[in-house]
């Protein structure tokens, strides 16, 4: 099973993205709002990931009864998770030692407001790549139990998004706001 290979392996990037670059940034300066549904949010994806039909048996796609359908939604899945690992990948890089996980928004010793690469197309890069890591999680596994936990994924995010935004809105009040009217938050030009 090809597919399930590419698929643990975008996974295996993820972690090993976040894991290696942890430790590439810069001192604290001040860390506001430690997010605990976002590290709630992050064990059940662990938990989830291993046992992704655990307690959510029912499949949303007809994988039983049209393998052409089947083979098709899981390669778009696969595709939309190639993607979303990409966007996430270059992104994390362009932040380079001012990032921050999403449990806390965090400013760091001489922090620059980064607006150029993906940053010039959407201000929230990395979470338009996770989200479209987890939408294609979703439609490759096929179950409830995905489209549940997109959902959490798109909850933890937006609430990580307004927490940021107010603490880069305080910190860099001149460039933040005039970045926000030019910038669409997830979906360049969209939303």
């Amino acid at each position: 099973m090809p597919g399930n290979i590419i698929y643990f392996a975008i996974w295996l990037v993820v972690v090993l993205v976040l894991i290696v670059n942890a430790r590439k940034v810069k001192p604290e300066q001040e860390k506001v709002g430690v997010n605990n549904f976002s590290r709630v949010v992050i064990s059940l994806i662990a938990i989830f990931l291993f046992f992704e039909s655990f307690g959510f048996p029912e499949h949303i796609f007809p994988f039983d009864y049209n393998i052409i359908s089947s083979f098709a939604t899981k390669h778009i899945g696969i595709i939309l998770m190639l993607i979303g690992l990409v966007i996430f990948t270059f992104a994390r890089k362009k932040l380079g030692k001012n990032w921050s996980d999403s449990s806390a928004a965090v400013l760091r010793k001489d922090h620059e407001l980064i607006t150029t690469g993906l940053y010039k197309y959407s201000r929230h890069p990395i979470y338009s790549g996770l989200m479209l890591i987890f939408l294609g999680n979703a439609i490759f596994i096929g179950t409830i139990g995905g489209l549940i936990l997109l959902c959490f994924i798109i909850i933890g995010l937006a609430f990580s998004i307004r927490r940021e935004e107010k603490f880069l809105t305080i910190h860099f009040p001149d460039q933040y706001p005039e970045y926000k009217k030019r910038v669409k938050a997830l979906i360049p030009f969209i939303w």
